[in-house]
């Protein structure tokens, strides 16, 4: 074994470039170089956002599977979450991100393809199918203008609904590429064997390319990076104006706001701390890590005022003043975290407060009895004298 082997662990140096020393635990257990206290940091921080991220959605899935409805969920949050994913994922690859953030990324979109399902059958095969069994043979001829009205806008909804399936059937239908060995994805077709695509976006972006000296494969990758970047910062704005349209955050699971807002967080902090371990000199690797991890880290951070936005309508718009009514009264709280109990627990609610009234109004009228009374005390007293 030479001197060099024996200073590494795992493969890793025992110093990195400006000195800090290896995190062995890391090194030992996961095979990762992270060096100095803040890049354990990272390193926890960036499990920490794939814990919150893992279980993020599925609340949401949960919660419209239970209602067999999706009312309340904005289908433009879903579509451009479902587009940032997408673009994630393709910008992940060819740009050679982390494994982590690959098969995360990957995760991310089958859970969008599933919420996107979900949104498809409860919004149009499901209604149908209600409107079918339920409706009398007369009830499909418009007899007034109300009806054609209703029939108008459902067959708006059904255009909106069909042309985000065949969007999202265009991008996914192009993202399904064969694995290569090392680890590495095979390039879309379009890109893979689209030398005159490359030749196209030569003439406009050239200039671009070769300033920023980038090869193809990178620029494309940092094209798709900055899209991703773009569909997770608007993501949340139709969600936000829905809820403000229906003064309601009803139909909407907090539990996937909250994890987002965390997962976020952490990524963003992970990224920041394991920047900070590495060389900060003019040409050193810190400038290059931190242009390249830029769209993520845009992407991540600016999206953490919008969910906290929406946690803030949640609590505005009543659901989760509910939600902390029941939490003080220790009732099943974690139910109306989802909104599984929503009507339940409103009913509840109000029933709490007729009790409450009823109490002081019986209170407050034997009050006034008794005062009457002891007014007629002295008078009776009077005539008896």
């Amino acid at each position: 074994m030479s001197t060099g082997d024996m200073d590494k662990v795992n493969g890793c140096p025992i110093r990195n470039e400006i000195g800090l020393e290896l995190v062995q635990w890391i090194a030992k257990s996961a095979g990762s170089c992270m060096y100095g206290e803040m890049g354990g940091a990272s390193y926890i921080f960036g499990y920490l956002s794939l814990f919150s991220w893992l279980w993020a959605q599925l609340p949401q899935i949960i919660k419209n599977y239970r209602n067999h409805s999706v009312e309340g969920l904005s289908w433009l949050f879903l579509f451009n979450w479902f587009l940032g994913d997408a673009t994630n994922l393709i910008g992940c690859l060819l740009t050679r991100q982390l494994p982590f953030q690959t098969f995360l990324a990957m995760y991310y979109l089958i859970i969008d393809v599933v919420l996107c399902c979900q949104y498809v059958y409860y919004t149009k095969i499901q209604s149908q199918t209600y409107y079918v069994l339920l409706s009398p043979p007369e009830a499909g001829t418009p007899t007034s203008s109300h009806s054609s009205k209703t029939i108008r806008s459902n067959g708006r909804r059904r255009a909106n609904v069909m042309l985000s399936l065949s969007a999202i059937a265009a991008i996914a239908g192009a993202m399904v590429t064969p694995p290569t060995p090392y680890g590495h994805a095979a390039l879309p077709p379009a890109i893979s064997t689209g030398d005159d695509m490359f030749s196209i976006m030569e003439g406009k972006f050239d200039g671009f390319r070769r300033w920023f000296k980038l090869t193809d494969r990178e620029f494309v990758g940092r094209v798709f990076a900055w899209a991703c970047t773009t569909m997770y910062l608007t993501s949340r704005m139709p969600q936000i104006y829905t809820n403000f349209v229906r003064q309601s955050t009803s139909g909407l699971s907090v539990l996937l706001f909250i994890a987002a807002f965390c997962g976020n967080l952490f990524y963003t902090m992970s990224i920041i701390s394991s920047a900070a371990t590495l060389d900060p000199s003019p040409g050193g690797e810190r400038a290059d890590f931190l242009w390249e991890e830029l769209p993520y880290l845009l992407g991540s951070a600016g999206t953490v005022g919008f969910d906290f936005t929406i946690f803030l309508q949640w609590i505005y718009y009543g659901e989760g003043k509910l939600f902390f009514h029941n939490l003080y009264y220790g009732r099943k709280s974690w139910e109306l975290a989802d909104g599984s109990a929503d009507a339940d627990a409103q009913s509840l609610v109000d029933e709490d407060e007729y009790c409450a009234d009823s109490s002081s109004s019986t209170n407050s009228s034997s009050g006034s009895s008794q005062t009457v009374s002891s007014k007629q005390v002295p008078g009776e007293e009077r005539e008896m004298n």
